[in-house]
């Protein structure tokens, strides 16, 4: 009787857990891209812009944990573009950070990276920072 009280409290443990560990990130999408928005982190709601052009819409967002801040800028195409490509800027070489191809600036912490359709800027306090809101 006293295992099977104790294998019920670990169920119910391992139900917990998992039911925190699912709540505390979540996923947003900004433009036409996904990202992962760790816990602790909220969006400034009034640096939120979008602005329309000819070529497209550009989201801007930022989060901020109160003490770690990213800047997310998504450059959305219309129309039927594929195959954007992002022009080389002094200060930035090419890296992969969570399996995803851009090029970073380690000075800045800035990642930029193209997708069939948009292409992505972000800004951060860290790499690890940016790390964090990918989603492969």
């Amino acid at each position: 009787m006293r295992h099977g009280k104790l294998i019920g409290v670990l169920v119910i443990l391992l139900v917990a857990v998992t039911f925190l560990g699912v709540v505390s990130a979540a996923e947003v999408t900004i433009g036409s891209e996904k990202f992962n928005i760790p816990d602790g982190y909220t969006e400034d709601t009034s640096q939120a812009k979008e602005k329309e052009s000819s070529t497209g819409t550009t989201y801007v967002r930022e989060y901020s944990d109160g003490k770690n801040k990213i800047i997310f800028n998504v450059n959305v195409f219309g129309g039927d573009i594929t195959g954007v490509k992002l022009n080389e800027e002094p200060g930035y070489e090419n890296k992969t950070i969570k399996g995803i191809e851009g090029m970073y600036n380690s000075d800045t912490h800035s990642f930029h990276y193209a997708t069939d359709n948009a292409t992505v800027f972000i800004s951060a306090t860290g790499e690890g920072i940016i790390e964090e809101f990918l989603i492969e």
